[in-house]
C-alpha cells in the first residue's frame, strides 16, 4: 500500500509534467546528494529543465494533512532548498499554511500552493460524468527484427559495434527525430510507446509491425556519439483490448499564485488488476487526461466516446 501522503505528490507530479509549457523533466519521488550535508535527501517532487544556458531545479514537498502547516515546515523546506541547491521552492499542501508559515515562506521567497478536494455533490461543471468508459489496450512482444545503418557509431567506449550485438537488453534507445528527447529506455518499452501511440486503438491479435524504416526511422540507438537512427525496426506482437468502467471518485483543486487554479476530475477503479486513477484537467481551453497506476510500460488506456467542454 503507498505511503500515506504519496497520491497527493503522483497527483502534483502529474499536473507538472502535463501543463509544462517548457521541456521539463519530472522525478517523483527523487533523491538528491545535498550539497552541504553530503547527506541523500528525498524530494517529493523534482523538476529539472534548461532555461536558456541554466540547468534549473525546482523542489515540490507535498503534506496531505488535517492540520494547518506551521513554521516549522517551512524552515524545514528553506533548509533542505539550500541543501540540494534548488532554484526554487514550491509547498503544496490539502490543508492550509498558518500565519507565521506564510510569513517565513515570503520570506524565504517559497511558493505556497493547495490543493483541496470534494467527493459529492460539487463536481466541475465542464464535466458532468458519474463514470467514465476506458479501453486498455495491452502489448506483449513475442519477436524482434532489427537492422542497424552500416555507419552506425559505437554504442559504448570498448567500441562495440550494434551489428554485432546479439542481444540489446543492456543497450540504450530514443525516440527519432527527438520526439521525447530525455526519453531513453529498453527498445521494448520505447517500441510499445510509440505503437500504442499511433496504431493500437480497439485492435486485437497477433500482427508483424513495421516501425522504422531507412526512409523514416521513428527509433534511435545511444551511441557515444548520440542517438542514432535505426535502419529497420519490426516487431511482432499480440494484442489484446479490454474494456473497463471507472467511477467518479473526486475533484482537485491545485491553486497556484499569479496563476489560474487546475481544477482535476478524478476517476479510479481497478483495471487488470491495478488500481488506476484518470485525472480530467482542465488547463486554460484544453482538457488533459492524466492516467497514473499503469506502470509495467507493456499497457496503454484510452477514454472512450467522451467529449468535453472547457
Amino acid at each position: 500500500m503507498p505511503r500515506a501522503g504519496r497520491e497527493l505528490e503522483e497527483l502534483v507530479a502529474a499536473l507538472e509534467a502535463a501543463t509544462s509549457e517548457l521541456p521539463v523533466r519530472v522525478t517523483s519521488p527523487d533523491s538528491i546528494v545535498g550539497r552541504r550535508s553530503g547527506a541523500s535527501r528525498e524530494v517529493d517532487v523534482t523538476l529539472r529543465g534548461m532555461v536558456g544556458s541554466l540547468d534549473l531545479l525546482v523542489i515540490f514537498e507535498c503534506r496531505d494533512r488535517n492540520t494547518t502547516q506551521d513554521v516549522t515546515w517551512i524552515e524545514q523546506l528553506a533548509s533542505k532548498g539550500k541543501d540540494v541547491g534548488a532554484n526554487k521552492i514550491v509547498a503544496v499542501s490539502s490543508s492550509g499554511y498558518s500565519a507565521a508559515a506564510k510569513r517565513l515562506a515570503e520570506s524565504e521567497s517559497i511558493e505556497l500552493r493547495t490543493m483541496t478536494t470534494v467527493t459529492d455533490g460539487d463536481t466541475a461543471s465542464w464535466v458532468q460524468l458519474s463514470h467514465i468508459d476506458v479501453i486498455q489496450t495491452s502489448i506483449a512482444v513475442i519477436d524482434t527484427e532489427i537492422d542497424y545503418f552500416s555507419d552506425t557509431p559505437a554504442i559504448d567506449s570498448s567500441g562495440r559495434r550494434a551489428d554485432s550485438l546479439t542481444s540489446v537488453d543492456d543497450v540504450m534507445f530514443t525516440f527519432w527525430p527527438s520526439r521525447k528527447s530525455t526519453t531513453h529506455g529498453e527498445l521494448r518499452d520505447l517500441a510499445i510507446q510509440l505503437v500504442g501511440q499511433d496504431n493500437w486503438d480497439n485492435v486485437s491479435g497477433e500482427g508483424l509491425v513495421h516501425m522504422s524504416g531507412p526512409e523514416s526511422p521513428n527509433l534511435a540507438i545511444v551511441t557515444i556519439d548520440g542517438p542514432f537512427p535505426l535502419a529497420r525496426l519490426s516487431m511482432r506482437m499480440e494484442v489484446s483490448s479490454e474494456q473497463h468502467i471507472l467511477p467518479f471518485q473526486r475533484v482537485s483543486t491545485y491553486g497556484r499564485p499569479d496563476l489560474e487554479a487546475l481544477q482535476a476530475v478524478e476517476f479510479a477503479g481497478d483495471v487488470g488488476g491495478s488500481h488506476v486513477t484518470v485525472s480530467l484537467v482542465r488547463n486554460g481551453d484544453e482538457v488533459v487526461a492524466i492516467v497514473r497506476g499503469i506502470e509495467d510500460g507493456t499497457s496503454s488506456l484510452s477514454i472512450e466516446g467522451t467529449t468535453f467542454e472547457p
